[in-house]
């Protein structure tokens, strides 16, 4: 299996034909086929016998491919392949999670699928019961290494983060990955993978053990989500329900204003909500689906308690029962961002709306109004 994830670091999503995995793998070949699966056919391939020269392939009537060199005068004759042997191979992502989350003891992701970034869902972890923390594995793009990790990390806070190898995993990334309560686990190491561990460790407190925050409400009798207000304000959170009011700062819900793309995005999705639109989703993409959950668990967290779901399912997406008024926060960091930056918007500021958003960063929402 080591020998597989350094392959998988060295050939990415594209792999390569079966016969460079073979070559790659030698014994191992056979045990690991269940991590790829068969794409398309190549149209060249690495020369067998001259390591760094490529052959051009040419499909011959038998079903077989012909092997030409792109070199002038050809730097051989024409070679033979099998079929098969011309094949692409690519990583079977379902097939990769189920093997790591048996041997690291996490729960593989029923149906993964590849994101747009190197870093990529494959299931989750739980700390304790009730309590799963998402398990990414980082398989390299195009792009540098270290950047690809750097912006993996930002994206995914409070998460473990597979590497295949060593690769990119450098100081800064280490530190990066601290403040952002990213466990980044190197799967090629001389422990093997039977070894690891992937478990955080468990954070000690001095004195009295430190006691979770309880929600701004505890619900009482005919009480709704329909019935409460929320007001996303600069100093934090506001919440209104039948004449009571709470307000919680956004350092005790652990939501950096000003660092950190994941609770911007949280805030975005309020935001949205809040002017009566409809969030949809591309049903298969796992990770829009999360970000809904995420918000449900963040309002049942720190808002109120109830058995009733804070928002309405629609066929396509969802929408909300509760009513967001975002009229004061905006107002509020308008105000700042014009006085400090000036002549260029905050990017990492929480209250930015659909006017402003980059597509990348709501990739797989679309906003209906109702």
């Amino acid at each position: 299996m080591i020998q597989f994830l350094q392959c998988l670091d060295r050939l990415g999503r594209l792999g390569a034909v079966r016969a460079s995995w073979q070559k790659e793998l030698g014994d191992e070949f056979a045990e690991c086929q269940a991590l790829l699966r068969a794409s398309d056919v190549a149209f060249s391939i690495e020369d067998p016998d001259w390591p760094g020269q490529i052959l051009e392939l040419e499909e011959q009537e038998n079903g077989g491919f012909m092997g030409f060199s792109q070199e002038i005068p050809s730097h051989r004759p024409p070679f033979t392949f099998k079929r098969e042997d011309c094949v692409r191979l690519v990583p079977n992502l379902k097939g990769i999670a189920e093997c790591l989350g048996r041997k690291l003891g996490f729960t593989p992701a029923e149906h993964p699928q590849w994101s747009q970034s190197g870093v990529h869902e494959i299931g989750s972890f739980d700390i304790r019961d009730g309590e799963p923390m998402p398990v990414h594995l980082f398989v390299p793009n195009f792009n540098s290494r270290e950047e690809s990790i750097k912006s993996a990390i930002r994206d995914i806070e409070s998460s473990i983060l597979l590497l295949p190898t060593r690769g990119g995993f450098t100081q800064y990334v280490s530190t990066l990955a601290a403040k952002c309560d990213v466990r980044i686990i190197v799967l090629s190491s001389a422990k093997g993978l039977d070894k690891l561990s992937i478990a955080p460790a468990r954070k000690k407190v001095r004195g009295t053990e430190k006691k979770a925050v309880p929600p701004m409400f505890t619900p009482k009798a005919g009480w709704s989500w329909t019935n409460v207000m929320l007001s996303i304000e600069l100093e934090g959170l506001r919440c209104r329900i039948h004449g009571e009011e709470r307000t919680r700062p956004w350092a005790d819900m652990n939501i950096r204003l000003r660092n950190g793309r994941h609770p911007t995005r949280l805030l975005q999705i309020l935001g949205d909500l809040g002017k009566g639109n409809r969030l949809t989703q591309r049903r298969g993409d796992t990770n829009d689906r999360k970000a809904i959950s995420d918000v449900r668990i963040f309002l049942k967290t720190h808002v109120m308690l109830l058995n009733e779901d804070p928002f309405h399912e629609f066929e396509d997406g969802w929408g909300t029962r509760f009513t967001v008024n975002d009229q004061i926060g905006r107002r509020q960091v308008r105000t700042i961002e014009d006085d400090e930056i000036a002549d260029r918007p905050d990017e990492n500021s929480p209250f930015t709306y659909q006017d402003d958003i980059d597509p990348v960063e709501m990739a797989g929402f679309s906003i209906r109004q109702i």
